[in-house]
């Protein structure tokens, strides 16, 4: 079979570096003697270990990406910024839940890995478990044995990953400010990472679905009229005026007077 690397040529010509023989050998892609080796393979177009995107939310909607893992990575790494945004789940979590997906499965497995997408969390399951005896407490705690060196190698070199056990740390640091925290298992022969969905707060108070849109709304805006979040929410005046009457009963907005004109805003706590 022959392999080519369309994808990594590509992300190398953005740095400036032209992808020689010379380098795929420095990149142990190559053998010595120009044979393709195991992580060149899982780097090449014709990878064929994939990752499995299940959206419950989109009816289980299933998506299998497949190529180079550099390929999949910034494929996935986008329909992640876009859960990220719809969702309201940390970028940064995601991001290193798929990195680390990708660089510690083990690949002498076949099958693909998976992500599933519910209302409530995002699940990011691969093949084989942590190495050794290197527990689920000790990654917590910063320690990491990688399994894919060279791997890993490529990846820092053109989407700048760490390689010191800070993927599991950034996970946890992303999630700080929130009640819930990301689970990890590692168990019959799978690692899953879990990020549950974090609960939307201000000023320290957890708020309902039915206010978010508005609040972020005012996030955005500072100052909003009532017809004004009519308008750009699509909200019925009903709706609205009972979200404003409710919200400032609780003191998560305040009410603005000049002269007949009233608008709102976020309450800051003092």
């Amino acid at each position: 079979m022959e392999y080519s690397f369309t994808q990594l040529e590509k992300e190398f010509k953005r740095l400036g570096i032209e992808l020689t023989d010379e380098k795929l050998v420095e990149l142990n892609m190559l053998s010595s003697d120009g044979e393709i080796t195991y992580e060149g393979k899982l780097l090449s177009d014709q990878c064929t270990h994939g990752i499995k995107l299940i959206d419950y939310i989109d009816d289980g909607k299933v998506e299998v990406v497949i190529g180079s893992l550099i390929a999949q990575y910034t494929l996935i790494k986008e329909k992640m910024s876009k859960v990220s945004t719809e969702m309201k789940y940390p970028a940064k979590a995601l991001l290193e839940a798929l990195k680390n997906m990708i660089l510690h499965r083990d690949y002498s497995y076949n099958g693909d890995s998976i992500i599933r997408i519910y209302k409530d969390r995002v699940e990011f399951t691969s093949l084989g478990e942590l190495i050794g005896n290197l527990t689920v407490e000790g990654i917590r705690l910063g320690i990491s044995v990688p399994r894919n060196l060279s791997l890993m190698k490529v990846f820092q070199e053109v989407v700048f990953t760490k390689g010191n056990g800070e993927g599991i740390q950034e996970m946890l640091s992303a999630y700080k400010e929130y009640k819930v925290k990301p689970v990890f298992k590692s168990i019959g022969g799978i690692f899953q990472v879990i990020l549950p969905k974090p609960e939307y707060t201000v000023n320290g108070k957890v708020i309902s679905d039915k206010y978010r849109r508005v609040l972020e709304f005012m996030e955005k805006r500072g100052t909003v009229s009532n017809k004004e979040i009519q308008e750009h929410l699509e909200l019925k005046s009903t709706s609205v005026v009972n979200y404003l009457k409710e919200m400032l009963e609780v003191e998560l907005i305040e009410k603005i007077r000049e002269g007949r004109n009233i608008s709102y805003k976020i309450k800051i706590s003092k």
